[in-house]
Parts: C-alpha cells; structure tokens; sequence
C-alpha cells in the first residue's frame, strides 16, 4: 500500500512539474526551454514505452488465466474420473493398503 502511495505522489509531482514548465507566448502557442523540452519528450517516451509494456502484460494475464483454467479443467476431470478409486481405497481393508504401499 505504501508502495502504491509512494507512486501516486511521485506520478502528481511529475504531473506538477509539466504543467509548471509551459510558458505562453503572445500568441496562445507553449514556449518550453530545451531543458525541458528533454524532459517533456523523455516522459512522452516513458509513456509510449508503458504503454506497450502494460498491453504485453495484459496478453501474458490472459495467457496466464486461460492456462490455469486448462489445468483446473483438468484437475477437476482427473478428480472425477478416479473418485471410484479413492473411495475404493478408502475402504480396503489393511492388509491391502499395505501390498498398495509396497
């Protein structure tokens, strides 16, 4: 949770920073210094980049997902299919668990 604040705080003070940096000329257009314009365009790049970080994590997600219900079908199909012989084992007598444990 810290974590996720320390984030947050960060993300307003860049936030801050940005809309800090503008300086309007006579003519409505936005005026930055070269210093800032490095940064504005490095944030843009971070952004571009975050983006496509964040769709390759949402197919690894689906990926993910689609791959554990394949295994809890699975499971569930294995657990059905032996349910007969886990209850038959369940019940045998001892000396027969014993010659299945051997």
């Amino acid at each position: 949770m810290q974590e996720k604040i320390t984030v947050t705080k960060q993300a307003a003070a860049t936030f801050s920073d940005i809309e800090g940096m503008t300086k309007k000329t006579i003519g409505g257009n936005i005026q930055l210094s070269p210093a800032e314009w490095e940064t504005v365009s490095g944030l843009a790049k971070k952004g571009v980049t975050a983006e496509s970080d964040i769709a390759d994590l949402k197919k690894r997600l689906a990926a993910a997902k689609k791959g554990a219900q394949i295994y809890k079908s699975r499971w569930g199909r294995l657990l059905e299919e032996t349910r007969l012989f886990r209850e038959a084992v369940k019940h045998t007598p001892r000396f027969l668990n014993a010659v299945l444990s051997k």
